[in-house]
Formats: structure tokens, C-alpha cells, sequence
């Protein structure tokens, strides 16, 4: 498959995806950042859907994505005219986690990527899914049914017993990813 288009139609992935943004994300470029979990951008970068200015429509998933992230007004005002927004104004609309120095994007990133991987795999992709799904449906029935298939999972997991075991000796768990 190739283009952009792709992006929009693949299912989730249950593992977490962190962007570093260090410079102008236009187009394709702040699609990728749309599709992630997290996003660290360099405090002197841009982001915008610039497609409309040449031409064209953001095919990528990024009208959709933008329009769940941000306010209406605000995404609609980007989407309509291509305009970039600036590191602090992402953050302020939460299309961002994290404001880093400039040049320090990637730094910032994998000190989120340790935290998440100091967590059990399991549950992290567990969780993700859920987080996906709540965008999804018809929220207390999802609930409901979610949370009793998922704790099945749960306590059938390596990790679960080894999380309760380290928790109550007091020590750092040792995941295992079973």
C-alpha cells in the first residue's frame, strides 16, 4: 500500500507510539504526530494540515484525527485554512504532551518511553485498547463488557502476579510480556 491514506484505515496498534516533532510538521508530517499516544515537540516547531494551500485534502486520517483532538472551532479553523500553529499553542489545545528545549525532542521522548516501559507491556497495551475503544462506542455498555473481558485477561497474566508480588515485597517488578 502506499500514500498517506493507509494510515487512516490500518486498526489500532495496542503499542504506544511517541512522536518527536523537531522542526514543521505540515501535512503528512503532523498526521504522523495525530496517530501517536504522545507527543514531545521542540519548542520552535510548527504543526499544521497545510493541504488546503496547494490544493489538496489532508487524505491521511488528520481531518478526523484533528477533529477529536482539538476544539472544534480551533481544528475547524485549521483545517479550513492550513494555517500552522506554534509549539504553545499545540500544547494549549492538548495536541501535545510536552514543550522541549530546541533540540531536544528526541531526549524528552525516550524519557516518556522509559516511564511507559518501566509499566507491564500487558497492561499498557491493554490499556490502550480501552482508550481507543472509549472513542469508539456507547460508553457504560462498553464499560461494562470491556472491563469483565479484561479482567479475565488479567489475572491470567504472568505479569499481573508478578506486579503483586513485587508491590507487596517491595522490590521493582521484573515484566516478563506474559
Amino acid at each position: 500500500e502506499s500514500g498517506w491514506a493507509g494510515i487512516a484505515e490500518r486498526p489500532p496498534i495496542t503499542k504506544p507510539i511517541i512522536a518527536a516533532v523537531n522542526g514543521h510538521a505540515y501535512g503528512g508530517g503532523f498526521e504522523i504526530a495525530l496517530v501517536a499516544d504522545i507527543v514531545i515537540i521542540d519548542e520552535h516547531a510548527k504543526l499544521a494540515l497545510s493541504e488546503p494551500r496547494v490544493g489538496a485534502v489532508a487524505l491521511g486520517g488528520g481531518a478526523q484525527r484533528l477533529m477529536r483532538k482539538a476544539p472544534a472551532a480551533i481544528a475547524m479553523g485549521m483545517l479550513l485554512t492550513g494555517r500552522s500553529i506554534d509549539a504553545p499553542t499545540a500544547h494549549r489545545w492538548g495536541l501535545v504532551n510536552e514543550i522541549a528545549p530546541a533540540g531536544t525532542s528526541v531526549e524528552v521522548a525516550r524519557r516518556w518511553a522509559a516511564d511507559i516501559l518501566a509499566c507491564s507491556p500487558l497492561a499498557v497495551q491493554a490499556t490502550k485498547r480501552l482508550a481507543i475503544e472509549a472513542l469508539e462506542g456507547d460508553m457504560p455498555s462498553m464499560i461494562r463488557q470491556r472491563n469483565r473481558e479484561v479482567v479475565g485477561e488479567i489475572f491470567d497474566w504472568e505479569d499481573t502476579r508478578e506486579g503483586i508480588a513485587a508491590f507487596n515485597e517491595k522490590r521493582a517488578p521484573v515484566w516478563r510480556g506474559r
